[in-house]
C-alpha cells in the first residue's frame, strides 16, 4: 500500500455581511490524489469559485451559522412556601468553525483520538483515475495534518445545544414568623445561570460550548478562535418588604 502524506494549505475566510446578520463562507475543498513514483501524495484542491445554473460565480458555502430554530421551555412549580423556576433552551442547527475542537483533536488531547492505531481514508476521489479515494493515512496525519492544519471545512461543526439557562429556588418565610417583626414579607432565593449544557453534535471529550463570540462585539457568529466559554453564574438574594 502506498504511503500517504498530507499537503497542508491554510484557507482564507470570506465574510459577507447582509443587514443585521453575518453570513460566513469558506472555500470548499475537493480531495484529489497525485502519485509520485512509489509514494502517494494526498492533496486538497481548492474550489475558489463555482458556477451556478444561472451563470453566476460564487464562493462555495460550506456552513451557515443561523440555527434552524430556538426553543425555550419555561416553567414554575410551587409547594407550600417553596417556588422552583427554571428555563431550558434548545438551539437546533447552525454551524460553527471551531478552532477549539480542532486543536483538541489535532493535538490528541481528548478521548476521540485515543485509538492511535486507527487509520483513515479522506473523502473524495483520486485525481489519477477518478475513483473514490482508497489511500489510508494514520491517526496523526488525519487529526494533526488535516483537521488542525488542513482545510477549514474540516473544522466546521454543528452547534446544536441543549442548555439549562436558568434555575432558581425561592423560600418565602411564613407570615406567622413575621408578626412581631417590622417586615411584611421576607423571601430568600438561590439562583444559577448556564449551569449545564450539552452540544450533542460535537465531540464529547471537547465539552465544547458553542455560545462564544469569536469575532468580539457585533453581529458576527459562527466563529470560534479558542475563545473562553460562556460563564456559569450563581446568585443569592433576600427580598424584604416593610
Amino acid at each position: 500500500m502506498p504511503h500517504a502524506s498530507a499537503v497542508l494549505q491554510r484557507r482564507r475566510l470570506d465574510v459577507a455581511q447582509t443587514g443585521r446578520w453575518t453570513q460566513w463562507t469558506i472555500p470548499l475543498q475537493a480531495f484529489a490524489d497525485h502519485a509520485r513514483g512509489e509514494t502517494g501524495l494526498c492533496r486538497y484542491v481548492i474550489e475558489d469559485q463555482v458556477v451556478l445554473d444561472d451563470g453566476r460565480q460564487i464562493t462555495p458555502i460550506i456552513g451557515n451559522p443561523n440555527p434552524d430554530y430556538i426553543m425555550n421551555f419555561i416553567n414554575s412549580f410551587s409547594y407550600k412556601n417553596f417556588n422552583l423556576n427554571f428555563q431550558v433552551s434548545h438551539t437546533s442547527g447552525g454551524d460553527i468553525a471551531s478552532s477549539t475542537i480542532a486543536v483538541l483533536l489535532g493535538r490528541g488531547l481528548i478521548e476521540e483520538t485515543a485509538d492511535r492505531k486507527n487509520t483513515f481514508i479522506l473523502p473524495g476521489v483520486r485525481q489519477d483515475n477518478g475513483q473514490p479515494n482508497d489511500i489510508q493515512i494514520n491517526n496523526s496525519q488525519y487529526y494533526f495534518s488535516n483537521v488542525l492544519f488542513g482545510p477549514k471545512e474540516l473544522q466546521v461543526d454543528d452547534c446544536s445545544v441543549i442548555r439549562l439557562q436558568e434555575i432558581s429556588l425561592a423560600y418565602t418565610v411564613p407570615q406567622k414568623y413575621l408578626d412581631k417583626t417590622p417586615f411584611g414579607s421576607v423571601s430568600i432565593t438561590a439562583s444559577g445561570f448556564n449551569l449545564w449544557y450539552d452540544a450533542y453534535n460535537t465531540p464529547d471529550g471537547a465539552n465544547f460550548d458553542p455560545n462564544v463570540a469569536g469575532v468580539g462585539i457585533g453581529n458576527g457568529r459562527g466563529f470560534d478562535y479558542i475563545n473562553g466559554p460562556s460563564s456559569r453564574r450563581y446568585g443569592l438574594s433576600i427580598k424584604a418588604s416593610f
